[in-house]
């Protein structure tokens, strides 16, 4: 839906996990972030490691069109990529016993675990995601002022934080 509505000029600026490819439609003003994509799985669940979820029988939930998405469907050799429109529907899945992982980022399933008593987080990530902020192609002004933005906010993060990734 977010491409879709870059295609039909519904926004302005976005966050959002960069690839280069699905870029046609906006200018990246600048990657802020890395962020690591990996599983929550029911806390009781044999994966306890990246490898452990490419194994015949397992089911792999991903949002549709992610990066996970299309990345687990053309590395997983023996467990099987199916689909879910929000992470909630994931866990759902799971719960059901139709599912044995959802796949996300570290930052969200983190959170999503925290307050899902019964879920854990897969250490290690099996794919790693530049975050940028994204202005819809040909709005120039956009494009400079997303530009000082994220420069600002990463000297900003680099005098008071210190450098880190999540």
């Amino acid at each position: 839906a977010l491409f879709e509505g870059a295609k039909a000029g519904e926004w302005d600026v976005a966050f959002l996990g960069y690839n280069a490819e699905r870029m046609t439609d906006m200018d990246v003003a600048g990657v802020h972030l890395e962020l690591g994509e990996t599983y929550l799985v029911p806390q009781e669940s044999r994966i306890r490691s990246i490898e452990d979820a490419d194994r015949p029988g397992r089911r792999i939930v991903a949002l549709p069109g992610s990066l996970a998405d299309q990345h687990l469907s053309k590395y997983l050799r023996q467990a099987s990529v199916i689909h879910a429109r929000a992470y909630r529907a994931g866990i759902d899945l799971m719960t059901e016993g139709k599912a044995d992982a959802l796949a996300g980022n570290q930052a969200t399933l983190s959170g999503w675990a925290a307050k899902h008593p019964g879920f854990r987080v897969v250490d290690g990530s099996f794919l790693r995601i530049a975050h940028a902020l994204a202005v819809i192609k040909g709005r120039p002004a956009g494009l400079a002022y997303a530009k000082d933005f994220i420069e600002d906010a990463l000297a900003f993060h680099g005098r008071h934080f210190g450098p880190h990734n999540a």
